[in-house]
């Protein structure tokens, strides 16, 4: 058996496959798993999905640039790159461009670390968008799109049907490279270009921005309900008229229609994750009825909960 150097992770030699590699945590400094799926010389994914007994911290020496999208299911985790000051990891869609610097992770003990890590190499990136594609404008404008949109129904989804695939060998290579592709599609320069031009442009102060962050976190917080126009514009400390400019500029959508993605992208956590019925999540995000939750999360993935639960839920680990 081989360790992940380290790590504190143990080669599991029956659950690997060529392209993918199953390490579980030493027993005597936690629990779980890390999977890490290599195509040589384009990407690596890595999942995992562990509770460490005791706090510790990775250092890494990045020496090659490379693209890293990923989506962080827990809060428990926390990074600081360079000298710069120590953040703590949000749930949600992340994006970074990681170039010659020293990163530092640290995870807290007893508490769960869930992750999805998909690393790009430049050159795989540039292949993709530039020669296939064509012209394209540089990825760090992908950002804003990202920063501001990292509940992105579309993104989450397809993470989701990256950590539960269950084909093995060649079919998952070829599986997992379209699915990259979609990824990329929704977080290049033209998509948020796009995104940018859809809306009325206002002018925000920093004090705007506070503001809308405000509204934002109210809306997560409240995501059973559905807080009016006057409550959100109140907090925005702006006219009815104006909050909705306002969000749409900043946000790129409607409160409506955020509160909805905010309620779809919990949805696909609730229904892989609890053994809550149809109904009473459709209760706990809102909606009246499970008829109606079920059509609208039909209208967004192309597949009915119960559906999505089914051909999900037993490939989880």
């Amino acid at each position: 058996m081989k360790s992940l150097p380290n790590m504190n992770f143990v080669l599991v030699p029956e659950l690997s496959t060529e392209f993918e590699k199953y390490y579980r945590m030493d027993p005597s400094f936690g629990k779980g798993f890390l999977r890490i799926f290599v195509s040589k010389g384009n990407f690596i994914i890595l999942n995992a999905d562990y509770k460490p007994n005791y706090n510790f911290e990775k250092v890494s020496k990045i020496q090659q640039d490379y693209i890293e999208i990923s989506k962080f299911y827990t809060t428990s985790s926390s990074y600081k790159v360079g000298k710069r000051n120590v953040k703590k990891v949000a749930p949600g869609i992340l994006c970074f461009i990681n170039t010659n610097k020293l990163i530092h992770v640290y995870c807290s003990k007893n508490q769960p670390v869930k992750f999805t890590k998909i690393i790009l190499t430049k050159e795989y990136f540039d292949k993709f968008l530039k020669g296939r594609y064509g012209s394209y404008k540089d990825f760090k404008t992908a950002f804003k799109y990202l920063s501001r949109i990292p509940f992105s129904p579309e993104l989450n989804f397809i993470f989701n049907k990256i950590r539960n695939c269950t084909v093995k060998g060649i079919p998952q290579l070829i599986y997992t490279e379209s699915k990259i592709l979609e990824i990329l599609f929704n977080v290049t320069h033209d998509r948020a270009e796009k995104w940018e031009k859809r809306h009325i442009s206002v002018r925000l102060t920093k004090t705007d921005k506070r503001l809308l962050v405000k509204c934002e976190k109210y809306l997560k917080n409240n995501i059973g309900n559905y807080p009016s126009l006057d409550e959100l514009s109140t907090i925005a400390k702006m006219s009815t008229s104006r909050f909705l400019l306002a969000f749409k500029q900043y946000f790129g959508t409607t409160p409506y229609q955020y509160l909805k993605d905010l309620r779809m992208n919990a949805a696909l956590t609730l229904l892989l994750n609890t053994e809550d019925t149809i109904t009473s999540i459709a209760k706990q995000l809102g909606y009246k009825n499970n008829g109606h939750f079920s059509g609208i999360f039909k209208s967004y993935y192309g597949i009915t909960p119960n559906k999505y639960r089914m051909q999900n839920c037993f490939s989880n680990k």
